[in-house]
C-alpha cells in the first residue's frame, strides 16, 4: 500500500546495499541506488544475487515469511555511501553542478556505488544478517 516513488522523493533515493528499501517488507530491487559497482552490469547482478542468496537463506533458516531492512542499518549504509561520495568526480569540479541522469533532484549521484568492485564483494559477504528484521 505504500508508494516507492513517493517514499524516495520524501526520504531520498537509496537502497540498502543496493538491494532492499526500509519500509517495504519483502521487496527487493535490482539495478537500484548505490548498486552499480565497477561500472559492470554483470558484477552488479552477481553481487546483488549473492546478497539475496544470503538473505533468503536466513529467511528460510528462521522460518520467516517477512523480511525488512532495519532503519538503522539502512541509515548506516546511506551515510557510508554519502561519505564516500564526497571525494568523487560527482561532487568535485564541474560535475558537481551538472544536471544529468546521474543526479537526483536533490543533487545526489546515487546510480554508482562509490566503492571498488572488491569492496562490494566483501560487503555482500559480510553484511550482518541482523541488519534485517524477520517475522
Amino acid at each position: 500500500g505504500r508508494n516507492l516513488g513517493k517514499s524516495w522523493r520524501e526520504r531520498g533515493y537509496h537502497a540498502y546495499e543496493g538491494v532492499t528499501v526500509h519500509g517495504f517488507p519483502n521487496f527487493v530491487t535490482l539495478n537500484s541506488p548505490y548498486s552499480y559497482s565497477g561500472l559492470s552490469y554483470f558484477m552488479t547482478i552477481e553481487v546483488q544475487m549473492r546478497h539475496l542468496e544470503r538473505l533468503f537463506g536466513e529467511v528460510r533458516r528462521r522460518g520467516a515469511e517477512v523480511f525488512e531492512v532495519r532503519e538503522e542499518a539502512d541509515r548506516r549504509f546511506l551515510d557510508r555511501m554519502l561519505g564516500r561520495m564526497e571525494d568523487t568526480v560527482f561532487n568535485r569540479g564541474s560535475c558537481a553542478t551538472a544536471r544529468s541522469y546521474y543526479y537526483t533532484n536533490e543533487g545526489d549521484a546515487v546510480l554508482l556505488r562509490p566503492t571498488s568492485s572488491a569492496d562490494a564483494r566483501r560487503s555482500v559477504e559480510s553484511f550482518s544478517l541482523d541488519d534485517y528484521a524477520y517475522a
